[in-house]
């Protein structure tokens, strides 16, 4: 039933009808842009060390109590000396693109690691639950693409709420994937869309849980929007320091959207079930427009890929060796 606002949406699209988002006036505009790229210099990637901790606070100072007696008095006084809290996890390192003309894609190394994939208490398509495996670590962009990196690439921002450092939205699969095209032309290549695995795995960032307690400080939803996106990591990272992993816009994936199984998995990348019309990409994060349940990590949809509308946006990912 929650997934019902979306696949209106994915329907009114498909017949050609025009879809009006609610909470703002206006409908939605799709917008093709088709400035052709130039050929720059190759991206030259910076190592940062990770300065910043965790949103995960560190443990509070264990306590060991001392009492003392006044010999001449009698009276007893117990002291409560501090002991030093633990030190909260570090950030992984971070990376610097310069891909020119004033276009810098600042990513994050995801870590390699295992987790569990899906929901329990989810929907029937959130399950089963299964282990999967990242082998090996990747880039993940800090944040979503913004309307200014769009238009340094494309030339053309098809948005409808505008701003440089809002999220690019009213993007479909195939726009998405041209985006994709001539930012490779523009650089070394190596650039890509997040597996539905690696996205997972990089929004739950070591957490086990599906509760939605503490959403309000990482992400926009219906809740707290006033009904529009709002500037790329305006909220607190997550534990990776990856900014709207939650909330602000759905992301487009990879995937192609296929039934999970009960088998564990490494590295999965989901190939079409059907070479019909009707196979669908994954999409995931929820969206200003979403209730927090879309939010959750282990939450799935699906789109057809020529579906765009103000809920839709992407983040870049890229192998740490390219």
């Amino acid at each position: 039933m929650k997934r019902f606002a979306l696949m209106l949406i994915a329907a009114l699209l498909a017949t050609g009808a025009v879809m009006r988002v609610p909470a703002q006036d206006g409908g939605v505009i799709i917008n093709r842009p088709t400035t052709t790229p130039t050929t720059k210099p190759k991206p030259k990637p910076t190592t940062k060390p990770a300065t910043k901790p965790t949103t995960k606070p560190a443990t509070k100072p264990a306590t060991t109590p001392t009492t003392t007696t006044d010999p001449k008095t009698g009276t007893t006084t117990t002291v409560v000396i501090p002991q030093p809290a633990e030190p909260a996890t570090p950030l992984p390192p971070t990376k610097e693109f310069d891909v020119g003309d004033g276009l810098v894609v600042a990513m994050v190394v995801v870590p390699a690691g295992t987790f569990t994939m899906g929901n329990a208490e989810g929907e029937t398509d959130d399950q089963p639950l299964h282990k999967v495996t990242i082998s090996v670590p990747f880039l993940l962009a800090k944040t979503e693409v913004t309307q200014k990196q769009w238009t340094a690439i494309m030339g053309s921002n098809p948005s409808r709420f505008q701003g440089d450092d809002l999220p690019v939205e009213q993007v479909t699969f195939e726009d998405v994937q041209e985006f994709i095209k001539r930012l490779n032309a523009k650089s070394s290549g190596g650039w890509r869309l997040p597996t539905e695995a690696e996205w997972e795995y990089a929004c739950r960032a070591g957490s086990t849980t599906d509760d939605t307690l503490g959403l309000d400080a990482t992400a926009w939803t219906h809740e707290n929007s006033r009904g529009k996106t709002h500037p790329v990591a305006s909220k607190q990272p997550n534990a990776f320091g990856l900014y709207d992993m939650q909330g602000n816009v759905l992301e487009w994936c990879e995937d192609w959207h296929v039934p999970y199984t009960a088998d564990d998995e490494m590295d999965p990348v989901h190939p079409s079930m059907s070479a019909s019309k009707s196979a669908c990409r994954i999409v995931r994060g929820g969206s200003w427009n979403d209730d927090a349940d879309a939010a959750k990590p282990g939450y799935r949809f699906w789109l057809a890929p020529k579906n765009a509308n103000a809920l839709l946006g992407f983040r870049l990912a890229r192998n740490v060796q390219e």
